[in-house]
């Protein structure tokens, strides 16, 4: 299952460059042969991008359903870059975001940030860990009067 569709493409990227990007007709339409063809590689050369770096780690994660958002993202943001770098390039905002993703896709690998994954790919359980301040936004409140925060209430913010 690959981690992003062409219509998540869609989403990031208006059709018709999106059509100018997988075809050279100017007769082309998202649901030409040629054209899911070209786009169904280049989702694929961005899976296994993501893949080189987050398997290791999950080795799972081809097979969730659904795929984490994260990963989802970048996946088409990958995506588009290669397809951009078929025509000789990409413009700059589109390189930036591929630089941000294998940037966050290390960071993935070496464990520095989630995907709200445990280790074996399996969503990470909830913690019941609580997190309490003496700090107060009226000063005049005692300390023993402390707040509580815990993971549902932060969760809201």
């Amino acid at each position: 299952m690959a981690y992003s569709t062409i219509e998540d493409l869609t989403r990031w990227i208006d059709s018709a460059q999106l059509l100018e990007l997988a075809s050279s007709s100017n007769e082309a339409v998202l649901t030409d042969d040629i054209v899911q063809a070209v786009l169904d590689e280049v989702i694929a050369a961005a899976d296994a991008e993501i893949d080189s770096y987050c398997l290791n780690r999950w080795t799972d994660l081809r097979s969730k359903d659904p795929v984490p958002a994260e990963i989802k993202k970048m996946s088409t943001m990958i995506a588009i870059y290669f397809l951009y770098l078929r025509h000789g390039g990409a413009p700059e905002i589109r390189r930036a975001s591929y630089e941000d993703c294998v940037s966050k896709l290390k960071l993935f690998a070496k464990g520095d940030i989630a995907l709200g994954l445990d280790t074996s790919g399996n969503k990470a359980a909830a913690g019941t860990d609580s997190f309490q301040t003496d700090a107060s936004s009226d000063y005049t409140v005692p300390p023993d009067d402390q707040r509580v925060f815990t993971e549902d209430k932060l969760d809201k913010f």
